[in-house]
């Protein structure tokens, strides 16, 4: 029961940020510009934060996500949630680990990340999914 709510919860998660996604416009210089939409910027969904983020608050989140989930400015994902409080419990790390430290085909290991302290679970290897465990304390998993 646990990990079909979780389930649930992550798929509707995962439809809501690949609408944003998908919804990314260029917007010309005739027509006004909708806020929060800039005239001739595309905008991604890691850009439209303000659209996901009130579904986060109230949970415990993991988020998979690797050195390329960065935002804006050099800031990454996990750092953007725990500035606005987001409860991020787990973070699970595909191929180059979290940092992106790990050569192409090197295993990778369990571990905690030396910025936030957060438990970093290795999505190589053996390990392709995260077990049930590794879910526990989790309520939605962003990707």
């Amino acid at each position: 029961m646990f990990f079909k709510s979780v389930f649930k919860n992550t798929v509707i998660l995962f439809v809501l940020l690949m609408v944003s996604c998908g919804s990314a416009i260029i917007v010309p210089k005739t027509e006004p510009s909708p806020s929060p939409i800039v005239e001739n910027t595309l905008l991604t969904g890691a850009q439209r934060h303000d659209f996901f983020l009130p579904n986060l608050y109230g949970k415990r989140v993991g988020v998979v996500t690797n050195q390329t989930g960065i935002i804006s400015n050099q800031l990454h994902l996990i750092d953007f949630l725990i500035n606005q409080s987001i409860a991020v419990k787990k973070i699970y790390a595909p191929e180059h680990g979290f940092r992106g430290t790990a050569d192409a085909g090197e295993h990778i290991v369990d571990g905690k990340d030396a910025k936030t302290g957060l438990p970093i679970i290795s999505l190589y290897g053996n390990n392709k999914k995260p077990k049930p465990e590794q879910l526990a304390d989790i309520d939605i998993i962003i990707f």
